[in-house]
């Protein structure tokens, strides 16, 4: 059975994660269709990943960038309560992947 891949990434990412992603799907299941959608930023993830899924797609990943701030993390939560929805109403998985830019900071101690 072929199977087909949603992958939504974002235009603000600092790395082209969407191209890294249907790579690696292509690499490990090579008869798979791969459908891409990049959108604006974290928060159209949910909406984009919905229409993936409504569109015939076993699954979905959804990549982005998180910045430094506290508006931006709250961006994120709201992004993830929206992702988990989108399983929910689907009945599909949502691999949500996605890279805080702050993360690997060290603390000065």
């Amino acid at each position: 059975m072929r199977r087909k891949y949603g992958v939504v990434d974002t235009t603000f990412s600092r790395v082209d994660m969407g191209s890294i992603a249907v790579r690696t799907i292509l690499r490990e299941d090579p008869e798979a269709e791969v459908v891409r959608y990049t959108v604006p930023g974290v928060k159209d993830l949910p909406v984009a990943a919905k229409r993936l899924l409504d569109e015939g797609c076993d699954g979905a990943i959804t990549l982005g960038w998180v910045g430094k701030t506290m508006l931006d993390k709250y961006s994120y939560l709201a992004t993830s309560i929206g992702l988990i929805t989108v399983q929910i109403l689907t009945g599909k998985h949502v691999i949500d992947v996605t890279v805080h830019e702050d993360e690997a900071e060290t603390e000065d101690r």
